[in-house]
């Protein structure tokens, strides 16, 4: 009995520090002014599934396939439309396996307020990606 307890309670603790993790990173500066932002997926055995990586200097963003699961990784990225509505402005897919990752390019406003989150999907028109929390940034 005691051992289970024991499991359990690492098991929670795993829990707690990766949520910890995801919501705690703040974006780091460099001199050149460029921000970096993680937004981190963790599936339902607290694994690191994938995660993504944008550089405000750039506006680039980094997907990384962390896991051999057979999905693929992906980011998704809101902004906000005229009414100041967040919606879905793009989502781009990288599917080339575990341990890989893509750089992903766009062009958007210096200054503009985005969203982005981290999600595992089947194909880049997965209709229902599974994603972690959303990351709040400035381009």
């Amino acid at each position: 009995m005691h051992k289970t307890m024991k499991q359990i309670s690492k098991a929670a603790t795993a829990f707690v520090l990766s949520v910890g993790v995801t919501a705690t990173l703040a974006p780091t500066a460099d001199a050149a002014g460029d921000s970096v932002y993680l937004a981190s997926y963790y599936d339902d055995s607290f694994s690191l599934a994938s995660h993504v990586r944008f550089h405000s200097y750039d506006e680039t963003f980094t997907v990384y396939d962390d896991k051999a699961d057979g999905h693929g990784a992906g980011v998704q990225i809101d902004l906000k439309d005229s009414r100041g509505v967040w919606v879905l402005w793009s989502t781009s897919y990288l599917g080339t396996g575990d341990n890989t990752s893509r750089v992903f390019d766009y062009d958007i406003a210096e200054g503009r307020k985005l969203r982005f989150r981290s999600c595992v999907m089947d194909g880049a028109a997965d209709p229902r990606p599974t994603c972690g929390p959303s990351k709040e940034a400035t381009a």
